[in-house]
């Protein structure tokens, strides 16, 4: 019988492109998204979590409510409610503090394009 399932898929590594990389820092690799799970710089691996509820930073302006879309800046490494062009859909809000400069975000593990 065929092997078929593999992994769960729920992280991927990935090699640290561009600039470092914190731990707890989102980016978008290809077509994926994903939160690093530890420091990296330049031409190292990390592991990057594509899926669950991560505290990510916050645009000043936004006030999503539970179960909004959550975009991603990649510039900026924020999130919002509002979609814009050259933004990534990465999954929904959960929580939202109005006196945070987080919030929390339900990945979802989708494959993603810039809206």
């Amino acid at each position: 019988m065929a092997k078929l399932f593999l992994k769960p898929g729920n992280v991927f590594t990935y090699t640290v492109a561009g600039t470092a990389i914190t731990a707890g820092q989102g980016r978008v690799v290809g077509g994926m998204f994903g939160i690093a799970q530890s420091d990296g710089l330049v031409g190292e691996q990390v592991e990057m979590m594509r899926v669950g509820v991560h505290q990510l930073p916050l645009v000043a302006a936004a006030t999503p409510t539970v179960g909004d879309p959550a975009f991603f800046n990649g510039t900026t490494l924020e999130v919002t409610d509002v979609s814009a062009v050259g933004l990534f859909p990465i999954g929904s809000f959960e929580a939202f503090d109005t006196t945070a400069d987080t919030a929390e975000v339900h990945l979802d593990g989708i494959h993603t394009v810039a809206v």
